[in-house]
């Protein structure tokens, strides 16, 4: 309490004013943030209409693109030594080099597979003929008697005569012959063998094989089509889809395509030889079909087939201006020194990053809402009169605001992190702009291989548009079984283990935002603008950084002089007084 001076016989007495508290400074800069966000009327507008607007496009992509319900789906059975899927396949390889290679070395051995190749030509007779007409280059081939019978013993021998097979001594050499390109041509598959029947004349009991193709199937290779791989390590699909997969191919489609590249009838000759010598039977009417088990009735959605590659694309869109927003009134607080000055004035640091996120959370949400309700609507009826279906007609709506809200979270954090690194707020802006679709990129390029390791899909999703891809991926896939809910974030359609779920995306996007916001801490250290004091980049290695309190401050002195003698100036005697205060009464 202080005493005033005394007027008419009334003491006036000034009471002092308490500083300041924490929560008093929040609401100064959340109504400063507020309050520069209302005096920019057209971005503001722009940040709503511009994720509305992108939005709107999807919601008129998926008025075009009707659900449709299929019948039940069937396919009829294929003998299993066709070669009727692999013209394309045998179109391109050379015959005249064309050969089948085994190992190890052995009599019978070959036997077997020279028989194994006789019997799957027999049995595709009519298609290689076909073949051969429309081949340039065919070698010209041994007169053919014209009694000859088909299945006579004596065109068996001239195809036997024909084929020409290539032993390899071990396993080890028998592998490495598809390192040459003009092998994956001219080789049309290695049998594999146990290496102990080297030279043995008789089969054992107990026999198993390999068949080694390339590693790239033919089809990709050939032609461009078809997968990449042979998906050996993935037992159902990476995204689950309604209905069944190429469901107009009675073969199972070329990705993988086990039939089109000749696995399944070769596989299959190689093992009737097998059987038939080792059980002294004749199996040459013995008839073995493939067949594609049949799918029962489903809700066809080539929509969001479609929307599972590009809605990531339209939400990275939507907020590209409201992100580079952040990143320049950030900066700009920095250049204009607007930060320094309430670092003078006692403003903590946290207050200071809290008041920003707020501020921009609180916006954040809003947007949110209002986007989940376009997504959520059910908007559209299509001519049978099905109108139960929205661009997320499944995943419960609590679920689609948590991820956008945290997507948006992570980006709020993402702008305070890329503010750091820039002194003027133009720069900052054309920067941002440009790193804000970059963060895509790693995504997009996975998203043409679906054989990624678990660790490179972790890694790519420190990227925050990355890890939004995979999610939105995952949510849009999951639509066509019911939906993705609270409980099933970190369920799976298959056993493999190696997968990225939803629920790990999630807890990668959690990780984003605190490792976005530590480094914008320590930007801010550094890299504090034009008018702070920067700390040593090695500062958190200090020992000072981690224990303030056992840091000792000692006197300043300099060859006993008193400080006084050294920081104060000494009062000005020869200038002219401008103002001269007498008394303080």
């Amino acid at each position: 309490m202080k005493i005033g001076q005394r007027s008419e016989g009334v003491m006036k007495v000034k009471r002092e004013v308490p500083p300041a508290g924490a929560f008093t400074k929040l609401r100064l800069l959340m109504w400063k943030n507020f309050l520069h966000q209302w005096r920019q009327p057209i971005k503001t507008i722009v940040e709503v209409v511009l994720p509305v607007g992108t939005m709107a496009l999807v919601l008129i992509l998926r008025s075009q693109i009707e659900p449709t319900t299929s019948d039940v789906s069937r396919f009829p059975p294929i003998s299993a030594y066709s070669l009727n899927y692999s013209i394309p396949v045998m179109f391109n390889m050379n015959f005249q080099k064309l050969s089948v290679a085994y190992s190890p070395e052995s009599p019978i051995l070959e036997d077997v597979v020279r028989s194994a190749i006789v019997n799957l030509i027999r049995h595709n007779i009519d298609v290689i003929l076909d073949l051969i007409d429309r081949l340039p280059g065919i070698p010209d081939l041994p007169p053919i008697p014209p009694d000859l019978i088909l299945n006579s013993t004596e065109i068996f021998e001239v195809l036997r005569n024909l084929i020409n097979v290539q032993a390899y001594n071990n396993s080890a050499a028998l592998i490495s012959i598809y390192r040459e390109e003009e092998y994956t041509r001219e080789v049309l598959a290695a049998v594999e063998f146990d290496d102990n029947l080297a030279g043995t004349t008789t089969l054992p009991d107990d026999l198993s094989y390999s068949l080694r193709f390339p590693e790239k199937p033919r089809l990709n290779s050939f032609y461009g089509t078809g997968g990449r791989s042979w998906r050996t390590n993935n037992v159902f699909p990476f995204f689950q889809m309604p209905g069944p997969r190429f469901p107009h191919s009675w073969e199972g489609g070329n990705d993988p395509g086990y039939v089109n590249e000749m696995f399944i009838a070769l596989q299959h000759s190689i093992s009737m030889e097998l059987i038939s010598r080792q059980t002294n039977l004749d199996l040459e009417n013995f008839t073995v079909n493939i067949q594609r088990f049949p799918h029962p009735p489903y809700l066809q959605d080539l929509a969001v087939e479609f929307l599972t590659y590009i809605f990531p694309l339209f939400v990275i869109i939507s907020f590209s201006y409201t992100s580079v927003n952040i990143v320049s009134a950030v900066t700009t607080e920095k250049e204009n020194q607007l930060k320094e000055m309430m670092k003078i004035m006692g403003l903590p640091t946290w207050l200071h990053w809290t008041a920003w996120f707020l501020k921009q959370f609180i916006y954040m949400f809003l947007i949110s809402g209002l986007l989940v309700l376009l997504l959520k609507v059910n908007w559209f009826t299509n001519e049978d009169g099905f109108s139960e279906y929205a661009v997320f007609t499944h995943t419960s709506w609590s679920v689609l605001l948590f991820f956008l809200t945290l997507y948006l979270t992570c980006m709020i954090f993402f702008g305070f992190m890329l503010s750091g690194f820039f002194k003027k707020a133009s720069t900052a802006s054309l920067f941002a702009g440009v790193i804000w679709f970059l963060t895509y990129l790693p995504a997009f390029l996975l998203s043409m291989e679906t054989e990624v390791p678990i660790i490179v899909q972790t890694i790519t999703c420190l990227s925050i548009n990355s890890a939004m891809s995979y999610g939105f991926q995952l949510l849009l896939s999951q639509e066509s079984i019911g939906g993705m809910n609270w409980g099933n974030f970190f369920s799976t359609h298959t056993l493999d283990a190696d997968r990225l779920l939803f629920g790990h995306v999630v807890l990668l996007l959690c990780l984003d935002c605190v490792l976005y916001m530590l480094v914008a801490l320590y930007l801010e250290q550094i890299l504090p603008g034009t008018w702070g004091t920067p700390k040593p980049w090695y500062f958190i290695f200090q020992k000072s950084f981690w224990c303030p309190s056992a840091t000792r401050v000692s006197d300043i002195r300099s060859n006993g002089v008193e400080t006084d003698t050294i920081v104060r100036e000494n009062e000005p005697r020869d200038n002219e007084i401008g103002v001269k205060m007498t008394t303080s009464r």
